[in-house]
């Protein structure tokens, strides 16, 4: 058995560094770990959740189960999911990494992101909430000495 990933802390590394390249402000997201919706106020948000289980992948690497919620408003909605769909599949291609944590090999799609029910009362407004789902062979990466 190899070393428990970290799996919150990768994914919410990759979230934020990815939100911070756009150049497009309009492109960019808040991001955190799953919570009350009800609990923040800055749209776009992005959430996520994982399950992960060490499953004949070999020594440190993990089978992790993302889900990620996004609550957008307006008619930006499909240009941020857009780009979010890309940014999860490109840590596969580039092999994203965060030192000290972990990294992903691969990414493959249980659900693209698709509109859930309704709307999302948020402290002041109503968004809509957004769900995908992914499966993702991630590795863990010892700390550098």
């Amino acid at each position: 058995m190899g070393d428990l990933l970290d799996v919150d802390l990768l994914i919410n590394t990759l979230l934020v560094r990815a939100s911070r390249e756009t150049e497009n402000p309009e492109h960019r997201w808040e991001t955190a770990g799953d919570l009350d919706v009800d609990s923040f106020d800055l749209v776009p948000f992005v959430t996520h959740s994982s399950v992960i289980a060490q499953d004949r992948n070999g020594r440190g690497a993990w089978t992790v189960n993302l889900t990620v919620s996004a609550y957008l408003e307006g008619d930006n909605a499909q240009a941020i999911l857009t780009r979010l769909y890309r940014v999860i599949h490109q840590w596969a291609e580039s092999m994203a990494r965060v030192d000290g944590v972990g990294g992903i090999l691969r990414v493959d799609d249980l659900q693209a992101f698709a509109a859930q029910s309704g709307e999302v009362p948020m402290q002041n407004k109503l968004v809509r909430h957004y769900a995908g789902q992914f499966t993702l062979l991630a590795q863990y990466l010892p700390p550098s000495a």
